[in-house]
């Protein structure tokens, strides 16, 4: 699985690649938000690259505070970011598909149950404590 210093480093070289700038990260400290982020800056807008810690699975999403996250697609950065194939970017598409626990067991069953997600997105990438 890939960690944090992974993370950092496949973001920074997916920026070399499609001429975009890393402009900052949003490490999670605590328990919520359940991901990090890395902010990059192309082409006269910012997108956030969402990972969730000891898994392989990104989302890109708008940057900011919003919850839920607002995600987008961007081809280009996407295949940037599994170039190094350490990295899954997950699209709009699954993220905004009705969450079914039995295809992701990995998120605790209470969890489920107490915050009820709707979508992939939702339970994948939260706030929740």
């Amino acid at each position: 699985m890939p960690d944090i210093r992974a993370f950092r480093t496949v973001c920074h070289e997916a920026a070399r690649a499609i001429h975009a700038e890393v402009t900052g990260f949003r490490i999670a400290e605590h328990t919520t938000p359940g991901y990090h982020q890395a902010i990059l800056e192309s082409r006269g807008r910012s997108v956030a690259v969402t990972w969730i810690p000891d898994t392989p699975w990104v989302a890109l999403a708008e940057p900011g505070d919003d919850v839920p996250l607002r995600f987008t697609d961007d081809p280009l950065l996407a295949n940037a970011l599994t170039a190094s194939c350490e990295f899954r970017v997950l699209t709009t598409a699954e993220l905004g598909r009705p969450f079914r626990h039995a295809e992701w067991p990995e998120i605790s069953i209470h969890d489920v149950r107490y915050w009820q997600p709707a979508t992939v997105g939702e339970a994948l990438f939260n706030r929740w404590d």
